[in-house]
């Protein structure tokens, strides 16, 4: 991230300076100041006058939390759950805790994709390149006969504003979808 200050004071014109350019840069056009994060950690920024006055600041870069969204469903054998990973630190690898259960991969920058291999449960862990962790639990159950969706269930946050992508197994003719509340949750049919 990128923040802008002011800088007031003493006997311009000032300078400024990082202790650790790996983690924070500093640029100064007159009285503003523009500081950037790099990477997760923290540096100091001497900010100096003309008369040789000077005040130092410490910074500290925050990693940028990683999540998964959806975080948790239940499918079907052979279903292929789709997820997206949001923050953290590209780029994403996934470990599977029973692999008998389900294969995980990262498919182009941010997506999740989690096969369903046999009955049971797991937890697909996602990991960033700071190793920051970010858990999805899944369950798979046996097929069952008539329509049904995969994911059949699923967990989001009331903030996520993704679209959820489900697929319809089982349908003949045409597809409906309706909502019982149009207020939370809006549902159209794409083939």
């Amino acid at each position: 991230s990128i923040q802008t200050y002011g800088v007031g004071g003493g006997t311009g014109p000032y300078t400024a300076t990082s202790s650790n350019t790996a983690f924070v840069t500093v640029a100064l056009s007159g009285t503003n100041m523009t500081v950037s994060g790099v990477k997760a950690g923290t540096a100091n920024v001497v900010i100096r006058d003309a008369a040789g006055a000077s005040v130092s600041v410490a910074f500290t870069v925050a990693l940028t939390p990683l999540t998964i969204t959806p975080n948790s469903a239940t499918g079907i054998i052979e279903d292929v759950l789709v997820s997206t990973i949001v923050g953290g630190s590209p780029p994403y690898r996934a470990s599977v805790g029973n692999i008998l259960v389900a294969s995980a991969s990262i498919i182009g920058k941010d997506q999740l994709n989690i096969k369903l291999k046999q009955t049971g449960q797991t937890i697909v862990t996602v990991l960033d390149a700071n190793n920051q962790s970010a858990p999805y639990s899944v369950t798979s159950n046996a097929a069952t006969p008539g329509i049904r969706l995969s994911p059949s269930a699923i967990t989001v946050s009331e903030k996520d504003a993704q679209g959820i992508t489900f697929s319809v197994y089982g349908a003949t003719g045409a597809i409906t979808a309706f909502s019982s509340d149009v207020s939370l949750l809006r549902a159209t049919v794409n083939g």
